[in-house]
């Protein structure tokens, strides 16, 4: 795994305990923006060796992106 990776995977295991929102940690640890964030995060959660690092993580993280695609799917209909 890339550097880049494993600090958007440590982000986010525990971004409230940087003292932060989840946005202030990310231009913060990454100097990114969070919507340049959530596109490599998005690519990441596909990806089988950054599952391989932290499965439990990546399998929650996968989780809450599809409950986030089904919601948005039940509104369009």
């Amino acid at each position: 795994m890339t550097e880049l990776e494993r600090t958007i995977l440590r982000i986010e295991r525990g971004w409230w305990h940087l003292g932060a929102t989840r946005d202030q940690a990310i231009r913060s640890e990454l100097g990114m923006s969070p919507s340049k964030y959530y596109m490599l995060l998005s690519r990441m959660l596909d990806s089988e060796r950054v599952w391989r690092a932290d499965p439990v993580l990546v399998d929650r993280l996968r989780r809450l992106r599809e409950g986030r695609l089904a919601e948005r799917r039940s509104g369009e209909e």
